[in-house]
């Protein structure tokens, strides 16, 4: 069974009635959405039951921000991948422009990659794909 489940863009406003209808056995019905009271909500987050329920950093209509206990994820022997965009740089090298990378935020990923026992994958394509002007 997944640990998590989520649905983007449902179109519709998240109840226990439509997460009823999904058939997520053994998923929370405890979920993280974004919906507000004039607008239906894009993102809906599911968890395994017996998981620790994740604490919302923020939420927007585009975007919910969790914190996880990622380091009780990484002990659970499975395999698991994180992806995104973490807003941080690992190397100085892996910036480009602007304002350098600070030192404790880089050295915070660091820790967290390390806490979580993650390894970096190679990657291919545009190094530097966006900027900020």
């Amino acid at each position: 069974m997944k640990k998590a489940a989520r649905v983007v863009e449902p179109m519709i406003n998240y109840s226990q009635s439509v997460c009823d209808q999904l058939h997520l056995r053994g998923i929370s019905r405890n979920a993280i959405h974004n919906d507000g009271p004039n607008r239906k909500g894009n993102i809906w987050l599911m968890w395994k039951s017996s998981l620790t329920s994740p604490s919302v950093i923020s939420s927007s209509s585009q975007a919910i921000t969790v914190e996880a206990e990622l380091k009780i994820i990484a002990c659970m022997n499975k395999s698991w991948l994180a992806i995104g965009d973490f807003n941080c740089v690992l190397r100085i090298d892996e910036k480009k422009g602007g304002l350098a990378p600070k030192a404790s935020a880089m050295n915070d990923f660091w820790d967290c990659l390390h806490d979580c026992n993650l390894l970096e994958s190679k990657s291919s394509g545009l190094k530097y794909s966006w900027c900020n002007n």
